[in-house]
């Protein structure tokens, strides 16, 4: 038997662990302290699927497990507002994962669940450092662009300025480490990291005796 909250009209079903996702049909009668009986109840109740559903991929994507290939169609949403577009199985967040995500998805035989949310706190962070620096004269350095997909470094460009302004060196074949052997005097040199979205990242390059 179950006992309700009071005078709140309120019943609580506890559901015992392992219970499966989804949607229960379910009947329920009341009955007071004199052994009266109200009529039977049908009511429905559904479980949400867990949050361990929603897996994280590197910093800035959120996918679906669908491993057990249950799933058809999907609806991402954050801070319990629908993301628009966001309907593949997963979800790429530019500005890193920051929120709280949960899911809608329906299932090959024509369900509509959703999943329980979950929290990242998962900023990205896009930098340029260059290795050594301070650098010696004439001495090969690395820099490495580091929280950038691959996709967003197709089409940019890498270039090295003196202070005056002059481009000194350039490249379009970046990659996540890049090794420049540039011949460089004692000074301070600007470099410039231009993304095809016309984004730019500048960094300072310093080179000692």
């Amino acid at each position: 038997p179950l006992v309700g909250s009071g005078n709140t009209g309120t019943i609580t079903i506890p559901v015992p662990l392992g219970v499966k996702f989804g949607t229960y049909h379910a009947t329920l009668q009341i009955k007071n302290q004199l052994g009266a009986e109200s009529p039977v109840y049908d009511f429905s109740f559904t479980i949400n699927l867990s949050a361990d559903y929603i897996v994280s991929k590197f910093d800035d994507v959120v996918i679906c497990d669908n491993s057990s290939w249950m799933f058809a169609q999907y609806q991402w949403y954050k801070n319990n507002e629908l993301i628009p577009g966001a309907t593949d199985q997963f979800y790429f967040e530019p500005k890193g994962l920051v929120g709280v995500y949960s899911l809608k998805v329906n299932t090959v035989d024509g369900k509509t669940l959703f999943c329980c949310p979950k929290e990242y706190n998962k900023p990205k962070i896009q930098k340029v450092v260059v290795i050594p620096n301070p650098t010696k004269a004439n001495e090969p350095i690395t820099v490495q662009v580091q929280g950038f997909r691959d996709t967003e470094l197709q089409q940019a460009s890498l270039s090295v300025y003196t202070v005056h302004g002059a481009e000194i060196f350039k490249t379009k074949d970046i990659e996540a480490t890049n090794k420049l052997s540039i011949h460089l005097i004692p000074g301070i040199y600007v470099g410039r990291l231009t993304l095809k979205n016309g984004k730019t990242h500048v960094f300072e390059i310093v080179v000692n005796n």
